[in-house]
């Protein structure tokens, strides 16, 4: 075999699946700290909890988008379907968390919750596909 050409690099399974998993460990920690950040700033600063449901979509839309693009920038391909892949386990972990929290109750705010992190993940998938190394001249 000529060592001069080099063969193709396929993509392991396992590889792929690590990616996607770390990349919705990251977002799911990332989320943590949004919530955790939120409730520091509930306790000293005094507001209500009007503000609790749409800083956890804030927080959950910012989280799975970096979540996507974590995960697929090492590809820099297939954005959509691994971000959404990505998106789809933070969801599950995010999921299984507030119904362990909730005693087993899931509102129709834990549906939308859902829906927006797996959209999210995979507009940042689809970000992390298409970004560009910038060639300095």
């Amino acid at each position: 075999m000529n060592k001069s050409v080099l063969p193709r690099r396929e993509e392991n399974k396992n590889n792929v699946f690590l990616h996607l998993f770390s990349g919705a460990v990251i977002g799911f920690v990332l989320f943590l700290l949004l919530i955790f950040v939120f409730t520091f700033l509930e306790f000293k600063g005094g507001f209500g909890n009007s503000l609790y449901l749409p800083f956890l979509m804030i927080s959950a839309f910012v989280s799975a988008f970096v979540n996507g693009f974590v995960s697929v920038r090492p590809f820099k391909r297939c954005g959509a379907p691994y971000g959404a892949a990505s998106g789809s386990i933070q969801a599950l972990i995010c999921f299984v968390l507030s119904f362990l929290i909730n005693r087993a109750h899931a509102g129709k705010w834990a549906f939308i919750l859902l829906a927006l992190i797996i959209i999210a993940s995979a507009s940042g998938g689809i970000l992390a596909a298409n970004l560009r190394i910038r060639k300095k001249y």
